[in-house]
């Protein structure tokens, strides 16, 4: 009776999360838009007035897209639909060479009026005509870019916390079965080398970098707003030859690689008043000159740079198996496998956006590999490694200060309290690689606003 209690629990929860996958499926499968949108009409003002543009949402809400200048409006999010809705009389003042431009994701496409009128499928509504924006537009759309813009849209916490257990449950229940071969189980994964693990997530990395790839949409543009084309600025200059963190146009425009769909025009103004002489040090180097080296390789290639971000968070969505392996055992590497795949599903398409955040996810989780190494066994080695990436990682973004200074203040505390004089020398090599690293940029920033006089280029400065 027990076992029978057991195995009907198990097929009750089984078919619960059957019916929760499918339910998902079919919402899912009525998203034909997903992400950031936007479009730019070009027209007469006075036909803007009568044109309204609006998206529907799977459940058949209707949401209206944000006007973030004259003629551009903008939405984020997942919809089934993307609707024009223009009134009968505009219809005829349109001129046919007036167009309407659309981006989806960094997907830009262009249309003319007299393309849309003729081709595009449309509904009459009082005096309204309501065009359907053609669902082949959004062109790289999968389930997994689905679940992602569910994942980074949805305003329901709720359903954000269900979605992120379903797809854990959906991992881990096939993992499940160990339980019954426990012994047999663990016996084995002890037998696994060192080696061989390394292969086996080496293969993991290579098959997320494979299939992420393939489904997301990087085009070969920055966007000119945000912190965006700052990095790609000072990135271009450097791969170039123009120094270190040169914040102004020192090549042609076209060199830099924006997305002229994709303009704000505070940035844009900034970019253009940036006086030549202008050194940007409010930020740290280190992600423009990661940007910089990969361009000086693969040329002025953002799609090349998103590339090899989207390779990092794979390396790292796998690797961090091996982390929690040497912590854990078999128990930290199953969870680094289910987790490592729900970080990577809810976060690849970070890597289209030439940010810092990639890079100081990398930087961390090295950071983290080595302070468990340097804890477990020691070396100058690892010492030196140590103190080089903490250094590095200031350099990437000054906002992870607080894990250097809380790390370097535990081994203050264990170099006083220890006689080991290994340990100490250890210590000592950490403190030292830490500093050499920050210091050239320390005095090279303190040198240009101070003795240079060159004014920093400040966050107030840019608004």
């Amino acid at each position: 009776m027990g076992v029978l209690k057991k195995n009907g629990t198990f097929y009750f929860f089984s078919l619960c999360l059957l019916l929760s996958i499918i339910a998902l499926s079919l919402y899912l499968s009525r998203v034909y838009f997903a992400g950031d949108i936007n479009i730019e009409i070009k027209t007469k003002a006075d036909n803007l007035r009568n044109i309204q543009i609006y998206a529907t949402t799977p459940t058949e809400k209707q949401q209206p897209f944000y006007r973030t200048g004259d003629s551009v409006y903008n939405l984020s999010g997942y919809y089934n639909d993307i609707c024009l809705s223009i009134d009968s009389n505009v219809i005829r003042k349109i001129d046919t060479d007036d167009s309407l431009n659309i981006c989806i994701n960094d997907n830009y496409s262009e249309f003319s009026w007299n393309y849309i009128l003729h081709k595009w499928k449309y509904i009459t509504v009082k005096n309204q005509c309501v065009y359907s924006v053609p669902e082949s537009l959004q062109t790289n759309i999968t389930f997994i870019s689905k679940l992602n813009a569910f994942l980074v849209y949805s305003d329901v916490p709720l359903i954000k916390i269900f979605i992120y257990a379903l797809v854990c449950l959906i991992i881990i229940v096939p993992l499940l079965f160990y339980y019954k071969f426990k012994t047999f189980f663990a016996n084995k994964i002890k037998l696994v080398s060192t080696r061989a693990l390394i292969v086996f997530l080496s293969l993991l990395t290579l098959i997320y970098f494979g299939v992420f790839l393939k489904y997301s949409s990087f085009s070969n543009a920055v966007t000119l707003s945000d912190d965006s084309w700052e990095y790609q600025v000072m990135a271009v200059n450097f791969a170039k030859g123009h120094g270190l963190q040169r914040l102004a146009m020192l090549e042609p425009f076209d060199t830099y690689k924006f997305n002229k769909a994709l303009v704000d025009a505070a940035s844009l103004n900034n970019l253009q008043k940036s006086p030549i002489y202008k050194v940007d040090t409010y930020h740290t180097p280190g992600y423009a000159v990661f940007l910089g080296l990969i361009y000086k390789i693969a040329g002025i290639n953002p799609y090349a740079a998103k590339a090899v971000q989207l390779f990092i968070l794979c390396f790292v969505a796998s690797f961090v198996s091996y982390l929690l392996y040497v912590l854990w055992q078999w128990r930290g590497l199953l969870s680094g496998i289910a987790g490592g795949f729900v970080f990577l599903i809810s976060h690849y398409t970070s890597a289209g956006s030439i940010m810092s955040e990639v890079l100081l996810v990398f930087i961390s989780f090295l950071l983290m590999a080595l302070v468990v190494g340097f804890n477990k066994k020691p070396s100058y080695f690892l010492s030196i490694l140590t103190g080089l990436i903490m250094g590095v990682s200031l350099l990437v973004k000054g906002m992870i200060i607080f894990v250097p200074v809380l790390f370097l203040g535990f081994l203050l505390v264990r170099f006083f309290k220890s006689k080991d004089r290994f340990l100490k020398q250890n210590i000592l090599l950490v403190f030292l690689f830490f500093v050499l690293t920050i210091l050239p940029w320390s005095i090279y920033a303190s040198n240009v606003n101070r003795f240079l006089f060159i004014k920093p280029f400040s966050k107030k400065e840019r608004l």
